[in-house]
């Protein structure tokens, strides 16, 4: 018990860890995300199986090499093919035997198929990449949705936190003078109902920082969760606040031709179109024999058996044979016709999802394009509005005064500069997610970020 209680007396007074603190810009966060995702970890796998199928059709061109070796017990046998004292059923003087086979094949020439299944292989491996970039894509969206939804929780909480001080000390020199501790400006107690208002309005802008300060705690651990950090690391944005994303203006059929060269999910079915184009000619090719080399070589002892030197007499015991032969293989199944139809019914499926693919890409490219161009202009809106609610809160009595000359007018004027701040800063916020959906539908990033 003594020794338990001075271990707890030594951690106790042995500092804590410090929490690992890491300050990122949105960059840091897609990079370190995109190398710590376990989902594209998962995508690598699915790529190399990919591979490891491809090298194992590549294969099929090399030599093959079949050995079999068993060995066994035998009965004796003396003589030769004319005399003999032995026969087939006796079962005495049994003795120890081996058989060695092996056989080199080499594939020479099968009609294209080995190429179609490799072609086949190929194509598999390019839909699985694509696969990974589209997963990759998904990921980058999410970051940059997490990234600016914690700048505008950060942002809003600000904006609240001015307002919610500013409603506070109106409130505090509204009560003052009200017990008589304070004189008000104008000579004038104030009425006891703007007082109430008053505080209805601080409690509602209270409860709405407590909601948005919780907002912004979710978002964060969110953000931490999708980079790969640990709950005890500290996470720090860079930027102070929610900026655009500065981009390139290009016209609608540059971002509709680009996502025809770049979009991962147009890649995985025109990948997807060849393999099974390439497997349609592979199952063709079945119809075709195989050519090939072989060297055989066939090698048994029997000690307790007379080894038969005529070439006439077979001995599966006591033989020597092989040596190199050219050979056809030609197999027959009925069903090859019915797999073939299978398999062009497969390649019309992708035919008609890359035509459905290939209209519905197009309009919502259009859609996401549209959408940054209003969202861009709704940023310029947002950005003159809320220049001239800093104006009539630069210039208002009311906030010179803390509310107490006209209390309407506080409440008119902070009402008008925090809608107009919030919907500014909510403009950005939504133009910087119209443009990173624009990046995820196209396949292309389409501002000025670079990871």
């Amino acid at each position: 018990m003594k020794v338990n209680l001075i271990t707890l007396y030594v951690c106790s007074i042995l500092p804590l860890p410090a929490a690992e603190e890491i300050q990122l810009d949105l960059p840091g966060c897609i990079s370190l995300a995109l190398k710590q995702s376990p989902q594209l970890k998962a995508s690598d796998h699915e790529v190399a199986l990919a591979q490891a199928r491809l090298k194992e059709a590549r294969s099929g061109r090399k030599p093959r090499l079949e050995v079999l070796n068993f060995a066994g017990a035998v009965p004796e046998a003396r003589g030769d093919a004319v005399n003999s004292r032995d026969k087939t059923t006796d079962t005495d003087g049994l003795g120890p035997f081996d058989r060695l086979e092996v056989t080199l094949i080499q594939p020479i020439y099968t009609f294209g198929k080995l190429s179609a299944y490799v072609d086949a292989a190929l194509h598999g491996v390019e839909a699985e990449r694509a696969k990974r970039k589209q997963k990759r894509g998904e990921l980058i969206f999410h970051v940059k949705k997490l990234y600016y939804s914690n700048l505008l929780n950060v942002d809003l909480k600000n904006l609240l936190t001015q307002t919610n001080k500013a409603f506070g000390e109106a409130h505090d020199t509204m009560q003052a003078i009200i017990e008589g501790d304070r004189k008000a400006p104008d000579g004038k107690e104030p009425a006891m109902l703007d007082f109430v208002k008053l505080k209805v309005g601080l409690a509602q802008v209270s409860s709405n920082l407590k909601r948005i300060t919780h907002a912004e705690e979710l978002t964060r651990t969110a953000l931490k969760q999708a980079l790969g950090l640990k709950d005890e690391s500290v996470l720090k944005i860079k930027e102070e606040s929610l900026q655009s994303e500065s981009s390139e203006s290009h016209d609608l059929n540059f971002y509709v031709d680009q996502t025809f060269l770049n979009r991962p999910e147009w890649q995985q079915l025109e990948a997807g179109l060849q393999a099974k184009e390439s497997l349609i000619n592979a199952t063709r090719k079945d119809y075709y024999p195989e050519v090939f080399v072989a060297v055989p070589f066939r090698y048994a002892v029997a000690g307790n058996r007379d080894d038969q030197k005529n070439p006439f007499v077979s001995d599966d015991f006591n033989f020597v044979e092989g040596g190199p032969v050219v050979g056809l293989r030609w197999q027959f199944n009925f069903g090859k016709s019915a797999k073939v139809e299978q398999a062009k019914e497969e390649h019309n499926i992708l035919l008609a999802q890359r035509e459905e693919a290939r209209t519905g890409f197009a309009l919502e490219i259009r859609k996401a394009w549209l959408a940054v161009e209003e969202m861009e202009e709704g940023v310029t809106l947002m950005r003159k509005a809320r220049g001239a609610a800093r104006a009539l809160i630069a210039g208002s009595n009311a906030i010179a005064d803390m509310g107490v000359q006209d209390l309407e007018e506080l409440f008119e004027a902070y009402g008008l500069y925090t809608k107009a701040e919030s919907d500014y800063l909510l403009a950005i916020y939504e133009y910087n997610i119209s443009l990173a959906q624009l990046s995820l539908k196209v396949g292309l990033e389409v501002t000025k970020l670079e990871y």
